[in-house]
């Protein structure tokens, strides 16, 4: 199990988990640090996403939801 792995490796490297989407919107930590942000989305009000972990002269860029499908179409 993965509990396994990162205990094991703990004391010689760093080594955390990969955390599925569902996993990561649901981690405290990630909420207290700002990487949880609300995500603008015109057909699901509410939606959360995980910030972009590069920061520009200490700046985040801004979460945009994806062109609906269909929207770029001619």
């Amino acid at each position: 199990p993965t509990a396994h792995w990162v205990d094991l490796l703990a004391d010689h490297m760093p080594a955390a988990p990969v955390l599925g989407l569902d996993q990561a919107l649901d981690n405290p930590f990630l909420e207290r640090t700002g990487a949880i942000v609300p995500a603008p989305h015109p057909d699901m009000a509410g939606m959360r996403a995980l910030a972009s972990p590069v920061r520009l002269d200490g700046v985040r860029p801004p979460v945009q939801a994806a062109p609906l499908l269909g929207a770029d179409t001619d």
